[in-house]
């Protein structure tokens, strides 16, 4: 009975690796935002310049918005995205909710005291908009 209950045990941390893995995969790449979402104003991606969110393999992101660039670092765990910031350090951790993720859609939240945010950012095929450490 033990054997089977480690059997069992060993399976189901192998799907839950295999799933952070798989989430991780499908964030990679370049992101352009479709709609933006305040406190239930929405916003078109377009009407807010150029916005691209990049997310590497190495753990690397990068933001441009309307030709400000940030990079940094980003954590994956569960449906949890932390964002740090290396371009300006004294910016604190940012962290979202995903709602959606997969090989076409990225839909996050957060959500502080005052403003609920939420961003829907769609795939795009546009290669890397730049490097990332």
């Amino acid at each position: 009975m033990r054997k089977y209950t480690a059997i069992l045990a060993v399976a189901i941390l192998a799907m839950l690796i295999n799933s952070c893995h798989s989430k991780k995969k499908q964030l990679e790449g370049v992101w352009k935002l479709d709609v933006m979402e305040m406190n239930d104003t929405q916003l078109s991606g377009n009407s807010l310049g150029e916005w691209f969110w990049e997310f590497n393999e190495q753990g690397g992101y990068l933001v441009m918005v309307a030709g400000a660039k940030e990079k940094g670092r980003y954590q994956l765990k569960g449906d949890q995205l932390s964002m740090k910031s290396v371009t300006n350090e004294q910016k604190p951790e940012t962290v979202y909710k995903i709602v959606k993720l997969d090989t076409a859609v990225l839909n996050i939240e957060s959500v502080s005291e005052k403003n609920h945010l939420q961003l829907f950012f769609i795939k795009t095929d546009q290669g890397e908009v730049g490097e990332k450490d």
